[in-house]
């Protein structure tokens, strides 16, 4: 949360404030957390967003009183490794001047400034885990050389090149099968088998091979459902289907890759996708009971016994077009 012209961005931008709910925990934050502070009330920041690298965070800044070129700190609540100024397409096109977690900015006037920050000081997300056994049985990638090998969707398939051996998403390790195999585990209505120990989630990694679908997941007596699109297609883009029509996704992205292999060429920026569903997994479970659909597919799950309490939003989040 911004402190500095809150409300003056408010207006301007029209954003809102969305809230949101967890269980009391114990924390060492504080009751209250601002991510960052600026102290002067002529620039605004703009928006703050991670970095297509995924490293940094990119973030825009706007003078808004056209008094002169304006001069602030920005103050994380994070020690800063390293800045840049930056241009729109987050490219680096000078240095930066900063000195523990403060960042010294400047912004002509009724102008607009980019900057890139890359933060320290965050421990990594760690959870007891194990990996869940699958029963592959669907090729899902191939190699450039052998194309036509794997038939994922209409003879369509993941890159090989790009499949992933392991994937850490959000502190949570997966691992895969071996691709030059099966790396796939269709839908059957199976029963997972979860490793030992005291498991309260797991967590999957799957992709629909046709429309976005809703899939039913059940351990014990806690049933999960969740939206899982389709393992291609556009997500974050916007398109013109006789109406403005945004290409959202109602569901957390852990892989992508940036093309696909038809049966005997490469389909460049066709991307490939895998999601990660979170499954509830009630005390004394010790199995999960896969959807009945073969046009869904898993590719990696894992048991975790995560301590973390759920934080949900409280009101309406995901908007995905123009009322």
């Amino acid at each position: 949360m911004v402190k500095a012209s809150a409300a003056k961005a408010g207006e301007q931008f029209n954003q809102k404030i969305k809230a949101f709910a967890t269980t009391p925990h114990k924390g060492t934050l504080g009751k209250s957390l601002s991510l960052m502070t600026c102290d002067n009330p002529n620039i605004l920041v703009a928006n703050l967003k991670k970095t297509e690298d995924g490293d940094s965070y990119a973030m825009t800044l706007f003078e808004n009183s056209g008094e002169g070129t304006q001069h602030a700190t920005i103050t994380f609540s994070r020690p800063i490794l390293s800045a840049e100024r930056a241009d729109g397409t987050e490219k680096t096109i000078g240095g930066a001047v900063f000195s523990g977690n403060t960042l010294t900015v400047e912004v002509a006037p009724f102008s607009i400034a980019s900057y890139k920050v890359k933060l320290g000081g965050k421990e990594p997300r760690q959870v007891e885990n194990a990996p869940v056994v699958l029963d592959y049985d669907l090729r899902t990638c191939s190699f450039n050389a052998f194309r036509s090998d794997a038939d994922f969707s209409h003879r369509n398939a993941y890159a090989a090149e790009l499949f992933p051996e392991e994937l850490n998403v959000d502190g949570i390790p997966f691992t895969f099968g071996d691709k030059e195999a099966m790396t796939g585990l269709i839908c059957k209505g199976d029963t997972l088998a979860l490793p030992k120990g005291k498991w309260n989630k797991v967590y999957l990694l799957a992709a629909s091979r046709e429309e976005d679908l809703k899939a039913s997941f059940k351990a014990g007596s806690k049933e999960t459902v969740a939206e899982i699109p389709n393992y291609s297609g556009f997500i974050g883009q916007w398109g013109n289907t006789g109406k403005t029509k945004g290409f959202l996704k109602d569901a957390e992205v852990a892989f992508v890759g940036t093309h696909k292999h038809a049966s005997r060429e490469d389909a460049p920026y066709e991307f490939t996708y895998m999601f990660k569903v979170a499954v509830d997994v009630p005390a004394g479970a010790d199995s999960i009971i896969l959807p009945d659909d073969k046009n869904l597919v898993i590719f990696s799950a894992t048991a975790v016994n995560d301590p973390s309490s759920p934080t949900t939003p409280v009101s309406q989040l995901f908007i995905t077009g123009n009322k």
